[in-house]
């Protein structure tokens, strides 16, 4: 099996774990508990973290910090806290359907205006003698 196709399949995986997460949100059990977002949230990035460690074993790749991945958790967090908080007061169909346009809107505008950054650097650099 290629690479690639470990890649469509940890898409696919991704894809049912990130869809049905929310889900036990609902349940009585949760609702009975009735355990704080932050909690919720700090058992969510636990596993995440712990699980992330597992896609060393299946590449040859070596194990490279990167700050980038400081700076994603720290908008990560209070992501995911806040989405825990709305599916538990909006429900899971209206929560979830507005923060994943709302990530679309943001991620294309970031996008498109980091594109545009770094297209005037190079427009800047260009000397016209």
């Amino acid at each position: 099996m290629t690479l690639e196709w470990y890649g469509y399949i940890a898409a696919a995986v991704a894809a049912v774990g990130h869809g049905s997460y929310t889900a036990p949100l609902k349940s009585r059990a949760a609702d009975s508990v009735d355990v704080h977002p932050y909690v919720m949230q700090t058992y969510k990035v636990l596993v995440c973290f712990l699980t992330s460690w597992l896609v060393l074993l299946f590449t040859d790749d070596v194990f490279v910090f990167s700050p980038w991945g400081i700076i994603s958790g720290l908008f990560w967090v209070p992501g995911g806290t806040c989405t825990i908080f709305a599916v538990r007061n909006a429900g899971i169909a209206i929560s979830i359907g507005i923060y994943s346009a709302l990530a679309v809107l943001v991620g294309t505008l970031k996008h498109r205006n980091l594109a545009n950054l770094v297209l005037n650097q190079k427009m800047c650099n260009l000397r016209f003698d």
